[in-house]
């Protein structure tokens, strides 16, 4: 795990069990466009990303917002000395779910301002990673759990991490811990329906492959796979591998009409990250912000049209 996944699994004090599904022989996906390695292209994305960011005060974690070519960046939580971390936008882009907490982690909801705070959870086992359902009624969130909005009617559906909502709302795409008879565990992406049932594991690589993304129109999902960027079909089929930065990339979210992936990266620092965004196929990636190899910036999530 690289620098900042390190660091939100140290905050969840969660422990992953292991996966259930068998593993076929890995493949290889095909290669693409490949973005640039300078980060120098010149997209103009329009929209709005959240984001995490250490840049403020005693460099604690915070929720930002941005305009989508990297300008204007506001700070919207303070909650230092906790970090505040993992933004969701709900689906009508009034609201960010997110999780902060010290000594515990908890779901908490806020306002596009940061106005408006309300803690859903208080739980000692701690939340990570929520995300609203198309319909704005519930919440999904490591484990896996899903919750309605306001935090009540807990349901435990079978586990996994770093869950994301298919378009529809009738399937959930998530991240596993897998245990091979032989070799190595790596992290695989599976899929299941938003009852918890039919559970079908979609990669099976030698690589850790996490972070998935459904796109707005559910015919693709974007994911980290060796820490770069890939995309594939949503039945899993058609991987195609977009970037070949090095370092770490992860953490991809679709730009509202499909066209663009905003993503976090460890290139050129191999450490500490920035966020860039590029067009759908890897090619014009454009660096959004500027760390200088301090300070990190990462885990963007782009708003709804509707809420811009």
């Amino acid at each position: 795990m690289h620098r900042f996944r390190t660091e939100s699994c140290l905050l969840l004090s969660a422990a992953l069990v292991a996966g259930c599904g068998d593993r076929n022989a890995p493949t290889a996906p095909t290669v693409g466009p490949l973005a640039s390695k300078s980060g120098v292209g010149h997209l103009r994305p329009p929209g709005q990303l959240a984001f995490v960011s250490n840049r403020y005060a005693n460099y604690s974690y915070q929720i930002y917002v941005m305009n989508a070519d990297g300008s204007s960046p506001v700070r919207l939580t303070t909650s230092y000395p906790c970090a505040s971390i993992q933004p969701a936008w709900s689906p009508d882009g009034s609201r960010i779910v997110f999780i902060t907490g010290c000594s515990g982690v908890d779901i908490w909801v806020m306002n596009a301002d940061g106005s408006g705070l309300a803690n859903l959870t208080n739980s000692p086992a701690g939340y990570g990673n929520p995300t609203w359902s198309p319909d704005g009624t519930r919440i999904a969130s490591d484990g896996i759990t899903i919750m309605n909005a306001d935090g009540t009617g807990v349901q435990v559906l079978p586990y996994g991490i770093e869950p994301d909502w298919s378009p529809d709302g009738t399937r959930i795409v998530f991240e596993r811990f897998v245990y091979p008879d032989l070799g190595s565990a790596n992290h695989e992406i599976y899929v299941m329906n938003a009852d918890g049932t039919g559970v079908t594991q979609l990669t099976f690589t030698t690589v850790d492959d996490y972070s998935p993304a459904w796109s707005p129109d559910g015919k693709k999902i974007a994911f980290s796979c060796g820490w770069e960027m890939c995309v594939m079909n949503a039945d899993g089929s058609a991987q195609v591998l977009l970037t070949h930065l090095g370092g770490y990339n992860d953490y991809p979210t679709w730009s509202p009409d499909g066209t663009m992936l905003a993503f976090s990266s460890g290139y050129p620092f191999n450490g500490v990250g920035d966020i860039y965004v590029m067009r759908a196929d890897g090619t014009d990636i454009t660096r959004l912000t500027n760390g200088h190899g301090r300070l990190e910036s990462n885990r963007p999530r782009w708003r709804p049209v509707s809420g811009r």
